[in-house]
């Protein structure tokens, strides 16, 4: 028995696989790890389109590789140079090779790559020669391996390292869907070849009927499975068993994606939520979150830092806030009070923001104003008197948005700090002096080993600072902690690695077993200086503990490594600045930035319209995927096409009109049997050809005059005309299957063979 043809082609089943290939790709999208990852979308659908083209064809493996090889090395330089503008072809390529060349030397000798192009360079190959694969391997063999594996595998991976989304996991729910259905049909193909074989018969509609069940089935059982939580104990085995095997491959590649963007930032939301976790990654990427102009402040100050919120309590390795009062503010209010507020200094800063719309506001710590309706969560020490923890816009600031905060500023001397004593508010003490009790005592001892003959509250402070500075090793990753072990014990005794989350959230900790009043305060660092304008990037993200001083107020410490030590004023009064007496007369508008003097070559990220981003076109996608897929359900579940043209026709006779003979003909060919619409080809190819059969013409006569005419169509005609008997007149049923590739391969002949009579007549010779 011959060997059956697996590159018969399928239609549905290239189709799954394309839309398997771009959730890959669209996933890979949504992460926004660097710009233009749209660029990925685009090669990988060339690339399943292509691939599925060799598989179908009978080109040898030679041939394929060759051709492969070619497609490869024209498309993808095509596609990479098209990240550059403004400039030829020829410069555009020149300019990306040279900078890939130098990219790849940095990796190839362990150096960070901070070129973002080398990791959209290589997703983009990786993308190419996955969907090439796929599409050749699906089309030429039906394999699943390649077709759904490989890619599912990548998927997992993007997963991974893009856990900090929010319900992102639903891009693989959605792509292990496609992936069942294409095995699904792929098993049915291969079936249905055996059933053939053995003269099996099987109904054409048997597909719609078993596909239907399949998508429920594997729909419901995916959306079940999403959401019904796995045990945290085999999570974390699975977490633990994964960080084991992953950490020298990550290690070992975190050279070439350190130019992406890292693990905060989630869609939608602030950067900063009400709580952090202490996460196993620190943010990353050059990409621009806000530039910060100081319109008048102080002379000097240790550092900027840009502060978001403040978190006060510490559980299970996440950090929150105890339960707060929340004050509406207008721009026009007068100034916050705040505790604590002698001594300091009015600063004015401005804010263009460079990141998807945010609420949270950032400023220099304490912010007493801002020139837009927001809400502040506050502490209320005593009537008319605000602690700060957190200022959010009543409307978000869009990307390219401006927005002015005035704070009061303190840059206190150590002898002010030493002297201010350790005497705290009641409000104090009850908030910020507490320490899980599984961590206290060896926390504890630690502590008041450090502090030891230490007399003040600042020299205890410095004290546990430093020995951070020297004893924690910064990383930018932190692998998950043993089960049971607290991520702050298990850094501080015996990982002794960690980055700024674990830096400050071990200081607090510490300072608060020795009595001392801490809290985590998240945000950014100060960022890039440039005359004035400070431009922060995903990168500067930064996490630091607040100390509490009476009389001074909350003071900033730095126990982070990779951060430059705070030097404070050592003697003398406390750096005084320019005060502000008076507010702008009216709230900045959006899109002003002539204040910014010489930030110019700081451009300000205009808003993207929401039908150009990324959501915005898969709602679009989504909602025109949903009507085409209700149309094509109420089309073959209420047989729509075939009632429409006696529909019409009636309509238009109860009007008195003359029914078109073009609906007369569409309801003929509805009132047709399957392999009947089949044979309408030989029809066609007789009228194409010049030789139409009169009406009385029996459909045996109609093939052998087409046989005549086109006698290198004469297997197909035959085997069209077989099924066409079998169906009407014999019990045996009708092949479609077959009928329909014979109609096909009748109508491409015909095509062919109308072409040659155009060339012999035009120029009167044979061709």
């Amino acid at each position: 028995m011959d060997k059956p043809d697996v590159r018969a082609w399928d239609w549905l089943s290239a189709c799954l696989l394309f839309l398997l290939i771009q959730v890959a790709a669209a996933r890979l999208v949504t992460t926004d790890w660097t710009p233009l990852l749209y660029f990925v979308e685009t090669i990988a659908a060339l690339g399943t389109v292509i691939g599925l083209a060799l598989g179908a064809s009978r080109f040898g493996r030679g041939l394929v590789l060759a051709l492969a090889i070619g497609y490869t090395a024209t498309l993808l330089p095509w596609q990479i140079a098209g990240t550059f503008d403004d400039e030829l072809f020829p410069d555009r390529l020149g300019h990306a090779g040279e900078m890939l060349s130098i990219s790849l030397s940095q990796f190839l000798h362990n150096q960070p790559v901070k070129e973002p192009l080398f990791f959209l360079a290589f997703v983009c190959l990786a993308f190419w020669i996955i969907s090439l694969a796929a599409g050749y391997w699906l089309a030429r063999h039906r394999s699943i391996i390649a077709a759904a594996v490989i890619p599912g595998a990548i998927i997992v991976v993007i997963q991974v390292y893009a856990d900090y989304q929010p319900h992102a996991s639903w891009w693989l729910a959605v792509y292990l869907l496609v992936a069942l259905l294409l095995a699904g049909r792929l098993h049915y193909l291969q079936s249905r070849t055996r059933w053939t074989q053995r003269h099996v018969f099987v109904n054409e509609e048997a597909w719609s009927n078993i596909f239907g069940s399949l998508f429920m089935t594997t729909a419901l059982a995916i959306f079940i499975v999403w959401l019904v939580p796995a045990s945290p104990a085999s999570l974390r085995d699975v977490s633990d068993r994964w960080n084991a095997f992953s950490r020298p491959i990550r290690e070992r590649l975190s050279n070439a994606v350190s130019s992406l963007n890292g693990p905060y930032g989630k869609p939608a939301g602030n950067f900063y939520g009400t709580t952090l976790a202490m996460g196993e990654k620190a943010a990353a990427g050059d990409s621009a979150v806000f530039t910060v102009k100081i319109l008048s402040g102080p002379v000097s100050t240790p550092r900027y830092y840009w502060r978001g919120r403040v978190y006060d309590t510490y559980a299970d390795g996440q950090w929150s806030s105890l339960p707060a009062s929340n004050l509406a503010f207008q721009p026009e209010s007068s100034d916050l009070k705040i505790p604590d507020a002698e001594g300091r200094t009015e600063t004015l800063l401005r804010f263009s923001m460079q990141f998807p719309s945010q609420s949270l506001v950032y400023s220099r710590s304490q912010a007493v104003w801002i020139d837009r309706t927001a809400t502040v969560m506050v502490i209320i020490p005593s009537p008319g008197q605000y602690d700060i923890l957190a200022w959010e816009a009543t409307t978000p600031v869009p990307m390219g948005g401006l927005y002015e905060v005035k704070a009061e500023v303190s840059n206190p001397t150590i002898e002010q700090l030493r002297g201010a004593g350790s005497i705290y508010p009641q409000w104090i003490s009850d908030r910020y002096l507490e320490v899980p009790e599984h961590l206290r005592v060896e926390i504890q001892t630690l502590s008041q080993d450090l502090t030891a003959g230490q007399s003040t509250e600042y020299d205890k402070a410095a004290v546990i600072t430093d020995y951070l500075r020297a004893n924690l090793q910064y990383a930018t990753s932190v692998v998950a902690p043993p089960p049971g072990q607290d991520p702050i014990a298990w850094v501080l005794f015996s990982y002794k690695k960690g980055f700024c989350n674990y830096s400050a959230s071990t200081e607090v900790l510490m300072l608060r077993s020795v009595g001392i009043p801490a809290r985590l305060a998240v945000g950014f660092a100060q960022g890039d200086p440039s005359s004035g304008v400070y431009l922060v990037r995903r990168r500067d993200a930064h996490a630091w503990p607040e100390v509490y001083f009476p009389g001074v107020g909350w003071v900033e410490f730095e126990p982070t490594g990779n951060q430059a030590a705070l030097v404070r004023p050592s003697s003398g009064a406390q750096t005084s600045g320019n005060a502000l007496t008076s507010r702008p007369a009216k709230p900045l508008e959006e899109g002003d930035l002539s204040a910014f003097d010489n930030a110019q070559s700081l451009p300000t990220v205009k808003p993207i319209p929401f039908s150009q981003t990324l959501p915005g076109r898969a709602l679009l996608v989504a909602a025109l995927l949903l009507l085409g897929g209700i149309l094509v359900y109420a089309s073959r579940r209420y047989h729509v096409l075939d009632r429409l043209p006696a529909y019409l026709s009636k309509t238009l006779d109860s009007s008195g009109l003359a029914t078109p003979a073009w609906i007369t003909s569409w309801w003929s060919w509805t009132e047709l049997e399957a392999v009947e619409r089949s044979f309408v080809s030989i029809n066609l190819s007789l009228n194409w050809l010049g030789r139409a059969q009169p009406m009385d013409a029996t459909p045996a006569e109609r093939a052998r005059v087409l046989t005549g005419l086109m006698p290198s169509a004469s297997e197909h005609i035959a085997a069209l005309s077989f099924e066409l008997e079998s169906g009407l007149f014999t019990p045996r049923p009708a092949d479609l299957h077959r009928a329909r590739r014979a109609s096909l391969f009748i109508l491409m002949h015909a095509i062919r063979q109308r072409i040659l009579n155009v060339f012999k007549a035009s120029n009167g010779r044979d061709v």
